[in-house]
Order: C-alpha cells, then structure tokens, then sequence
C-alpha cells in the first residue's frame, strides 16, 4: 500500500508539472493556432511541387519549422504528409543512449479545412478572439486539436518526462478530400502501432476510418 501511495504521489506531482508547463505557455500556444488557422489551407490542383497547392503546404511546413525550432525530431514525406515525434529512448543504467523503442503511439491530425463558402460573421482565416472563443477555419477541425496535441508533448517533455513508447504527431494533408497523403505516407512510413485521432469535438471525436460515399435503392 505504500509503494502504491507513493506511486500515487508521484503521479500527482508529474501532473501537477505538466498542466504548469501547458499554462505557461498558454499565451504562446493560442498565437500559434492563429497563425496557423491565417494559413489558407484548402486543398487545391497539384503542381509540381505541392501535390495538394500552395496553401496545404504552407501549413505544413509551418508544423514542421516550429517543431524543428523546439528541438522535435520531424519528418516531411515528399509533401504528402509528415510527422513530428519524440520519446522512446532507450537508457542504461549509465545514462547512455542504447537503443529505441520500437512501438509508437500515434496522433493522427490533419491541416487541411473545408472551403469557408459565405456567411462568415467573422474572418474565416484570421483566428479572431471573441468573448473567450477563437473563431476561424479549422479552429475545431482539425487545427485547434492539432495544436492542443503539440502542446502537450510539448508540456511534457518540458517537464522533464520522456514516454515510454515513441510518440508521432502524424500531420496529414487531404482528410477533407481523398486521403491520398495518407496512402502515400504509409507507403514510405511504417504505420503505428496505436493510437487515436483528436479531431473536432475530441474525444467524442477520436478515430476515423476514412470516407465512404454511396446510394440507397429500394423498390
């Protein structure tokens, strides 16, 4: 029972860190998802190199220069998807590098929205505040949680805690659409072991298996 307390205490302490680390950088987490949500990022014709237009991959990159900046290892896959993860490092009991681990949890997050068609009260990429919510194309699906994920990995490692298990936060690019970049992506990136996917009203909202479009006929 004591060992179990303590465990318990440990626990509490770790959490207690971690929601610091998410408070303190509250402020900093916030501009991140409007400049992110200022990114255009509705699908369009390839070109030669953007599969998916300019805008989808302006938003990636972004993903990926930031998390570069903050020390994530990262990984863009010929622009049709990529990935941001770290954890899972495997230590003797010197301290030293051995080796890593080989399962991975995975975030699946997306950057592309759905085109913003009329009847905006407010700018659909501007990421404006009001009264306490932030309003903007892909604030709920999926850039807001996005960005809520990175966070907290961020928190995390912040406080000095490194999981277990590697953790990729896969970044894709045509969900709204085709889901081409995913079946690239894993053509090249073997797929995780397990995970979820936190996408609008999470964690109500936490798998997809893709689209499915057809027709009902009955005499």
């Amino acid at each position: 029972m004591d060992f179990l307390k303590q465990n318990s205490e440990q626990h509490e302490i770790a959490l207690s860190e971690i929601q610091h680390r998410v408070k303190v950088n509250e402020a900093e987490m916030i501009q991140t998802l409007q400049e992110l949500v200022a990114i255009k990022s509705v699908e369009e014709p390839a070109t030669e190199a953007f599969p998916f237009g300019a805008g989808v991959h302006n938003a990636l990159h972004y993903m990926l220069d930031k998390a570069n900046a903050d020390g994530f290892q990262s990984l863009n896959v010929d622009e049709y998807g990529g990935h941001i993860e770290f954890g899972g490092t495997l230590y003797s009991e010197q301290g030293e590098v051995i080796g890593f681990e080989k399962e991975t949890m995975g975030i699946l997050g997306h950057l592309d929205v759905v085109p913003e068609s009329d009847g905006w009260e407010y700018e659909p990429y501007a990421g404006e505040i009001v009264d306490g919510k932030m309003f903007g194309r892909g604030t709920s699906d999926d850039k807001g949680p996005l960005i809520a994920a990175y966070f907290a990995m961020r928190a995390i490692r912040d406080a000095g805690y490194e999981p277990q298990k590697k953790v990729r936060l896969i970044l894709g690019l045509d969900e709204e659409t085709n889901w081409k970049g995913m079946e690239y992506y894993l053509k090249k990136v073997p797929a995780v072991d397990f995970g979820f996917a936190p996408d609008s009203k999470f964690p109500v909202i936490h798998g997809e298996m893709g689209l499915l479009v057809f027709e009902l006929a009955k005499k």
